[in-house]
């Protein structure tokens, strides 16, 4: 019985971290929707704070990345845009 107990915390653990991960993901793909918008809008920080908080939340979504390349770019933060392109483009690069 304790193998079992075990063996059900730990699919108990995986489906909680698995649950966690596409609740992060679909939370990074409303932000990099939401901060695409706030680019159309003009509202360069406001697309800046969404793309961050996308990266963070699923760091190897590449389209993160890319709206972060974007807004720090229209920032004026161009070395930082830079970094931000090229992890994309690693992202999307077949491995």
């Amino acid at each position: 019985q304790k193998g079992d107990l075990a063996a059900a915390r730990g699919e108990m653990q995986e489906a909680s971290r698995l649950l966690k991960l596409k609740q992060d993901q679909e939370a990074a793909a409303t932000a990099v929707s939401n901060g695409r918008q706030r680019l159309k809008e003009g509202k360069t920080a406001e697309a800046l704070l969404q793309s961050q908080n996308a990266t963070r939340l699923a760091p190897e979504m590449a389209e993160a990345w890319e709206l972060l390349g974007e807004a720090l770019r229209k920032s004026g933060k161009l070395a930082e845009a830079r970094q931000a392109n090229e992890r994309a483009k690693a992202l999307r690069t077949p491995r």
